[in-house]
């Protein structure tokens, strides 16, 4: 949902800067599955996640994404563990991953299609599930819904029961 805000919001400021600016875009993610959707073949079967990436290419071109290691990227500061107070004098904060900074900027070529998409499909769906159930006897609870199987009836014994507890 990131990269789609991200690809709405530059076709947004484009329409707005249109004929004053010139531009280039460059948009970057920390997630390679997202970029691998973004850069790859079209996603089969995932309904929620095909539309996405086909707004997302109707919006951007596919080779204007490049990834950016969570370790580099900003907003990953703060589920990292880093204070807010910290913020006010982080560097990679304000100004953003160094390597923004440098001479040649755009990474020629970062490839991170992944031709095996098992390999990131397991994070998706897990092989195996475990459930916890509990189940408690309450006799009392048990007795009452079955007596009294009408809802009305039973907030009414529950009222009748809370007021004599209480008087």
């Amino acid at each position: 949902m990131g990269a789609l805000l991200a690809a709405r919001l530059a076709k947004e400021v484009s329409r707005v800067l249109s004929g004053k600016i010139s531009t280039t875009n460059y948009f970057w993610t920390d997630s390679t599955i997202a970029l691998s959707w973004i850069q790859g073949p079209a996603a089969d079967g995932r309904f929620f996640v095909a539309n996405r990436v086909k707004e997302i290419r109707s919006l951007t071109d596919k080779d204007s994404w490049h990834h950016c290691p969570g370790k580099d990227n900003p907003s990953d500061l703060l589920t990292r563990g880093t204070s807010a107070d910290s913020l006010i004098n982080c560097d990679k904060w304000w100004n953003g991953p160094s390597f923004l900074h440098e001479e040649n900027t755009v990474p020629v070529s970062y490839n991170v299609l992944l031709n095996d998409e098992s390999a990131y499909l397991e994070e998706l769906r897990p092989s195996e599930r475990k459930t916890l159930t509990v189940t408690l006897d309450n006799t009392f609870l048990n007795n009452i819904l079955s007596v009294y199987n009408n809802f009305q009836k039973i907030l009414c014994v529950f009222s009748y029961i809370y007021r004599f507890i209480n008087n």
